[in-house]
């Protein structure tokens, strides 16, 4: 008997405890079908941005109120990395080098034309990222070498680019001057703004 009271006790006692877990709520997002998305950048509360890939087509979705509704714009190619510097200025890096920016809150992209490209190898930009208001970067790479990075001290208004032994991965600042930048069996390190990389 003392053991069937002690059972009860303790079934009541376990019982007592459980917290009841808040459910939270969630919206699907109506995504077009064949759609990966990629990367996602949150520069305010409710302006957010996703890239990826719909079909054979870059995609860039934008939604100025928490996900209520979106603007879409197709590119040419895979958009694999996505960063806004603020609410109007972002970048955005696809699967052939080519980078694209934004001043509008990523409503509206333009082309980045360099005066020369990295080597004639077609290269994946695949993480982006913003030092501070004026100092971004893009990585990427293809076939565990080529790699590159682009780098701005404008804002976005113009790039110029390292070319790296190693295929580049990801890249990300603790603050305006101390980075890391990781790829295949490499692993960089600044702590000048990203001027020099050891």
């Amino acid at each position: 008997m003392k053991k069937i009271f002690l059972y009860f006790f303790l079934l009541i006692f376990f019982y007592s405890c459980k917290k009841d877990v808040p459910s939270t709520p969630s919206v699907r997002i109506p995504l077009p079908a064949g759609t990966t998305m990629r990367d996602i950048s949150i520069p305010q509360k409710n302006h957010w941005l996703v890239c990826g890939k719909h079909q054979d087509k870059g995609i860039v979705l934008v939604s100025k109120d928490a996900g209520a509704t979106w603007s879409t714009t197709y590119f040419l190619n895979e958009i694999n990395t996505i960063q806004m510097q603020d609410s109007l200025i972002g970048v955005a890096g696809d699967a052939d080098i080519l980078l694209f920016t934004t001043k509008d809150g990523g409503l509206n992209w333009e082309q980045f034309y360099p005066d020369v490209f990295p080597l004639s190898v077609n290269r994946i930009l695949r993480s982006s990222c913003y030092a501070n208001a004026t100092t971004g970067f893009v990585c990427g790479g293809k076939n565990f070498e080529n790699g590159v990075l682009y780098r701005t001290d404008d804002g976005g208004e113009n790039w110029n680019f390292t070319e790296y032994n190693h295929e580049l991965r990801s890249i990300a600042f603790a603050d305006e001057l101390n980075g890391v930048m990781v790829g295949y069996g490499v692993v960089y390190r600044t702590s000048d703004s990203g001027l020099n990389w050891n």
